[in-house]
C-alpha cells in the first residue's frame, strides 16, 4: 500500500492522497471530504509520504512497550480498518498502564468525525490520572 502510494505520488496522481485516506477511512473517504479539505492533502502531501518514508524505520519491540510506566489511552473507532484494530490489540498486550475506548459509529478519522466524543474521553481520562 505505501509503496503504491508513495510511486501514485510521484507520478503526478492529482488525489494519490485519497489512496492513504481510503485505506485507513474506508473506500471513498477521500471523495467524501469537503473540497478544502480535499485541497490540504493534496498541497500537503509530500510531507506524508515523507511520514511513510520515515514510519518504515521505527523499529519499537514489544517489550520496549511494556518498560513505559507512564498512563496511556488507546482509543481507536468502532468502524476501524483491520490494521488498525490489530495494532490497538497488540498495544493492549503490552502497555502496562493502559485504557483502551472505541468510538461507536467512528472509522480511523474519528478526532474530526466524532471531535466531542473523542474530547470527552480524553477529558475523563486526564481527570483520572491526575487525581
Amino acid at each position: 500500500m505505501s509503496a503504491d502510494y508513495e510511486a501514485a505520488f510521484h507520478a503526478g496522481e492529482q488525489d494519490a492522497a485519497g489512496r492513504i485516506i481510503d485505506f485507513w477511512g474506508g473506500d471513498n473517504s477521500f471523495n467524501a471530504m469537503p473540497d478544502a479539505v480535499r485541497e490540504y492533502c493534496r498541497a500537503t502531501i509530500y510531507a506524508n509520504v515523507l511520514d511513510w518514508c520515515t514510519a518504515f524505520s521505527f523499529e519499537a519491540k514489544m517489550s520496549d512497550y511494556a518498560g513505559l510506566s507512564m498512563p496511556v489511552l488507546l482509543v481507536r473507532g468502532a468502524h476501524a480498518n483491520p490494521q488498525m484494530i490489530e495494532i490497538n490489540e497488540l498495544l493492549e498486550t503490552c502497555l502496562p498502564n493502559h485504557r483502551s475506548a472505541v468510538v461507536d459509529g467512528a472509522n480511523h478519522f474519528l478526532n474530526t468525525s466524532h471531535a466531542g466524543d473523542c474530547a470527552a474521553l480524553l477529558a475523563e481520562f486526564l481527570k483520572e490520572i491526575t487525581k
